[in-house]
């Protein structure tokens, strides 16, 4: 998968494969164009797109954060990550070789899901906080 690469992270390369142009422009305009200004009518144009591209970025670094995990859960069983690439349907981690066990390949394979879990527990904990409060 070709791509633009950005930059290292523990020593993984964070490429962005071209189709990822595509899917960011169309949540960054769906987003700008549609739901936000449904939602916060008061607002100005610009102000629906600078929260459209936000959106959108924050998104992506999510997705980053999710194979950032798989990936240094890889590294910790002694398996070598070559690169990570966002694109259109999310993003991949490069693995040099598959885990010889099924341990292993559990562990990578969670890592991600672990991940979004403490998330969303972090997110909801944060919500539920600031609604309490009101």
């Amino acid at each position: 998968m070709k791509g633009v690469k950005l930059f290292r992270v523990l020593g993984i390369q964070i490429s962005l494969n071209y189709t990822w142009f595509i899917v960011f422009g169309l949540i960054a305009w769906s987003l700008a164009s549609g739901y936000f200004p449904y939602h916060y009518p008061g607002l100005s144009r610009s102000a629906h797109w600078t929260m459209g591209f936000l959106a959108a970025v924050f998104l992506f670094l999510s997705v980053l954060a999710h194979e950032l995990t798989h990936s240094y859960i890889a590294k910790r069983e002694g398996i070598e990550v070559k690169e990570i690439i966002l694109f259109i349907f999310g993003g991949v981690s490069q693995l040099t070789k598959e885990p010889e066990d099924p341990q292993k390949e559990l562990k990578v394979a969670f890592g991600g899901g672990v991940f979004k879990g403490l998330r969303w527990v972090v997110f909801f904990g944060w919500w539920e906080y600031k609604r309490q409060r009101k």
